[in-house]
């Protein structure tokens, strides 16, 4: 399982853009992809799952971002299905925190019907539709947008 955290990844991309470490040896867009790589690779982390063919199995322990706003994606590639996504938004709203979550396939493994969501009543919207960074289709309106 592959955690890709957006929420420490634009906080590691600020720190980085606000260091003053151009070296003028080389151009500055060597330098940003530079900080580009090295932001994904402080927001991305691997998990070992192991054997889920037991009756109870959690998985705990990621540290979350200060702040009111938590987004992640989550790869999880196994043996004998195909890599799934699952795309997770968290609010804090009032007292509590309002998710959003969105597990899909790969495109080639999609069928109409394939998506899973659970999204809270009280989720952030905006403009009339959900308020989460998750890809949206060019023409139309998403599924689970409603």
């Amino acid at each position: 399982m592959t955690i890709n955290d957006h929420t420490k990844y634009g906080a590691v991309m600020s720190a980085l853009r606000n260091q003053d470490t151009h070296n003028f040896a080389i151009a500055a867009d060597d330098k940003v992809f530079d900080e580009m790589q090295q932001a994904e690779r402080g927001a991305t982390t691997n998990v070992p799952v192991g054997d889920f063919a037991i009756e109870r199995k959690s998985l705990g322990g990621y540290p979350v971002n200060e702040g009111d706003v938590q987004e992640f994606d989550v790869l999880v590639r196994t043996f004998n299905n195909p890599t799934l996504i699952e795309r997770v938004e968290l609010k804090r709203t009032r007292e509590h925190w309002a998710k959003a979550i969105l597990v899909e396939l790969p495109p080639n493994e999609q069928r109409k019907g394939r998506l899973w969501t659970r999204i809270d009543a009280d989720f952030p919207r905006k403009d009339g539709h959900l308020d989460v960074n998750w890809p949206r289709p060019v023409k139309g309106r998403a599924s689970w947008d409603h």
